[in-house]
């Protein structure tokens, strides 16, 4: 009896395998190849056998290998959720204006119970195998001894910054003077005219504005101040991602002359090429926050926390940029205060330490910059502050949800809803991916916002869970899912913002023009505007999974440089305005090289490995 179970255990093996994997593709990738899955199958079951009762780790107490379990185990839990909310997000018409009919989420079956089972089960199977591969790759090579933090040397750091400026110029020249959008137009309003708001952050304009007084104080027109401020922030986008470039191989400890890498990526890449002639908020943004994470990854991979007087002022400086150029930056440089603090607490009790003063330090000072800046100076010229609907993207796009659908309200909150927009229009011109067409209709009234918007949020939200949370879902996908191809092949992030310069039907006005200085149209073709990026949902599984890896290793404090990226997504999970735009995440795809150094230097320093005990 016993000889013919072990003899069918094999088989079954396989054959449960096979399953899982099948129900995985098609969850994740939607289509099935059997030759491909069978082939997998046969890999994932080759390691499982050689590597049976093989649970190396890194020495750990017990306690940490129940905590890292537990996380292990939570994460790919919520891993194999979004691929299964994913699989039932049904994207058939605009994901900016498309309706409840185009745009919805397909109804969900027993399967999908067994489908969680199967994805889960394959994904646990595919961490451990990846583990035993890197644990069996990293026992036979050399241990790599710790890399020093030293300075990033200058010459070189200037020579990558203009190399990557120069792989960019074609693009201004054929995009002269810039690409301008629909939120730059309302700037340039705001310059010509002298009255601001902050709806587009006032550093953004006033930092225009000042380019077009210094070109026409010497006799050019206001194209070439936009011009001026176009190269303006091509320069610091260079400087930015320069100094990245020699910092990723430095502390990776490669040979420098493989510098050219990341060099050639981020000077040919047409996706960054297009951000830094893009006169967004968002490229200065970014870059800000890529350095934030730079300048932290330095700060715990040291162990001293900053050490420089230059990092301070540079921590200090790109802080209160980032605050300044996008509003949403107040929120992430504060909870990164907040989280400092209370671990700078913690880590006081325990060891008598203040490690994250000379971090917490220039922080607090670019927020009390910040506030002195958006209060009193922004007061004093007479500066309108950004409007409340555009902080209530999602909880306002819930409740037009609830209303669209006629689900259960109070009749103070029907009548707290019609005062918005008439309940009979909500049917009609509620878009569940985007709340713009909403709050910008000529019949909604956001006055009503002002007063007991979130007591009529929380009353129509115990009503109405369900609703809310799909409400959430087609609002954010776009940052979570990797499986909805709206997302994960999204390629319009310019265009989505209809550039005046490849759209003449659309007027720039202000005596600013838009010029091709190559001449000829063939370099719009070969500069394209339209290009593939690495999708906001993959990058933030890739910081989820970098996060496990280090309390993996026993470096909970490495986290620290990849927080200013989860605080930026934080924002969009609990604010966003529409599914996806690449741009609201494009700090998080830059600081790419910051996680790759961070996940390698904890597996491979001589002070993260160590001799692999039983588990």
């Amino acid at each position: 009896m016993n000889s013919a179970v072990n003899r069918l255990r094999t088989p079954v093996l396989l054959l449960v395998l096979y399953f899982a994997f099948e129900v995985f593709n098609r969850y994740t990738f939607g289509w099935s190849l059997p030759l491909a899955t069978a082939l997998l199958v046969a890999i994932i079951y080759n390691v499982i056998r050689k590597e049976h009762g093989n649970h190396d780790f890194i020495p750990q107490t017990a306690r940490a290998r129940v905590t890292y379990d537990v996380l292990r185990v939570l994460i790919m839990a919520l891993l194999a959720v979004s691929l299964i909310l994913g699989h039932h997000i049904h994207i058939g018409g605009s994901t900016y204006a498309g309706t409840m009919a185009e745009n919805y989420i397909e109804p969900y079956s027993w399967f999908d119970a067994i489908a969680f089972i199967c994805i889960f089960f394959v994904l646990i199977l595919a961490e451990r195998t990846i583990s035993q591969i890197a644990l069996t790759y990293c026992s036979k090579a050399k241990t790599v001894p710790a890399k020093t933090i030293s300075s990033i040397p200058l010459r070189p750091f200037l020579i990558a910054s203009a190399i990557v400026l120069a792989l960019w110029l074609p693009y201004l020249l054929t995009y002269w003077p810039g690409l301008i959008f629909g939120d730059t137009l309302s700037s340039f309003n705001q310059m010509f005219s002298g009255t601001l708001s902050n709806h587009h952050p006032v550093a953004f304009t006033l930092a225009m504005k000042l380019c077009v007084q210094s070109a026409t104080a010497i006799g050019f027109g206001r194209t070439t101040g936009i011009a001026l401020y176009t190269i303006a922030q091509m320069s610091f986008m260079a400087l930015c991602l320069g100094y990245l470039s020699i910092w990723f191989i430095e502390r990776l400890g490669v040979r420098r002359r493989f510098v050219w890498l990341p060099v050639a990526l981020f000077g040919l890449s047409p996706y960054i090429a297009t951000y830094s002639i893009a006169l967004w908020k968002d490229p200065v943004f970014s870059c800000c926050i890529c350095m934030i994470s730079t300048l932290l990854a330095d700060a715990v991979l040291s162990e001293k926390g900053i050490t420089s007087r230059l990092q301070t002022v540079s921590l200090c400086f790109f802080s209160l940029i980032a605050m300044l150029f996008r509003n949403n930056g107040a929120y992430i440089v504060l909870a990164l205060i907040l989280l400092l603090a209370v671990a700078s607490i913690v880590i006081h009790v325990r060891k008598k330490s203040l490690r994250y003063v000379s971090i917490l330090l220039p922080l607090c000072i670019s927020l009390v910059a910040y506030g002195v800046i958006s209060g009193p100076a922004y007061s004093a010229l007479h500066v309108t502050p950004t409007e409340k609907v555009e902080s209530l993207g999602i909880p306002l796009n819930q409740m037009a949800r609830v209303a669209a659908l006629n689900g259960d309200m109070s009749d103070s909150d029907r009548a707290y809803m019609n005062s918005l927009l008439p309940l009979d229009q909500y049917k009609d011109k509620y878009r569940p991916t985007c709340t713009d067409m909403l709050k910008w209709d000529p019949e909604f009234n956001a006055e009503p916002l002002n007063n007991d918007f979130w007591s009529h949020w929380v009353s129509m939200l115990i009503r109405n869970p369900r609703v809310y949370f799909e409400a959430w879902e087609m609002q954010t996908f776009g940052y979570w899912t990797v499986n909805v191809p709206a997302a994960a092949l999204h390629t319009t992030n310019i265009d989505g913002g209809v550039p005046r310069n490849v759209h003449p039907e659309h007027e720039i006005g202000f005596d600013i023009a838009s010029h091709n200085l190559l001449g000829s149209e063939t370099f719009r073709i070969a500069l394209p505007l339209s290009s593939y990026s690495i999708s906001g949902g993959m990058v933030f599984w890739i910081l989820i999974a970098a996060c496990l890896i280090l309390i993996r290793y026993k470096k909970w404090q490495w986290m620290l440089p990849l927080l200013p990226l989860l605080l930026l997504y934080g924002t969009l999970f609990v604010a966003s305005p529409i599914w996806y735009w690449p741009r609201y995440i494009f700090a998080a795809q830059l600081a790419i090289p910051v996680v790759i150094v961070l996940v390698y230097r904890a597996v491979f320093d001589s002070k993260s490995t160590g001799t692999p005990d039983s588990r």
